[in-house]
């Protein structure tokens, strides 16, 4: 998989819900989670920027998600 077919996403769930990380759900890359309003999308010229504007702003973690772009989503850049 290529750098172009992904996209980033910060969950932005409180880091408190979970009293460790080993209680953190793993999916795995079969499994397609729906869009949330937990989720922010990074845009792929702002991403490093961005995660350090998210990681500045978080209590104690940071949990980021990624998949696999539409098709259409790749044809349109």
């Amino acid at each position: 998989m290529q750098a172009r077919e992904i996209e980033l996403l910060v969950v932005k769930e409180p880091a408190l819900k979970y009293d460790s990380l080993s209680n953190v759900p793993i999916f795995n890359s079969g499994v397609t989670l729906p869009w949330t309003d937990d989720m922010e999308l990074l845009e792929f010229e702002e991403t490093m920027g961005r995660l350090k504007d998210v990681s500045n702003s978080c209590a104690t973690h940071m949990m980021l998600a990624y998949r696999k772009k539409l098709k259409s989503e790749q044809e349109a850049e």
